[in-house]
């Protein structure tokens, strides 16, 4: 059994192998690099309309979300 994490944007609880773990470095949202702090999204907020503000937040500050529009794209 996989461990249970939280999506940062709908606070569900998911499988870890089943979310996207990201981190916020430099200005842009990556994938997670094994080294900060990350946070996780399932598949269905990554299509959310108000995920780049939501991102923002965690983040807590201005953020360039070009990984999230190619996750949305590659999941349409």
């Amino acid at each position: 059994m996989s461990p249970i994490r939280t999506c940062v944007a709908c606070r569900g609880k998911f499988e870890q192998k089943t979310l996207y773990r990201l981190q916020c470095a430099d200005n842009r949202v990556i994938v997670y690099a094994n080294r900060g702090r990350s946070f996780y999204l399932c598949a269905k907020c990554v299509t959310a309309p108000k995920l780049s503000k939501q991102i923002v937040r965690h983040c807590k500050k201005e953020v360039d979300i070009e990984l999230i529009e190619s996750l949305k794209e590659k999941l349409a």
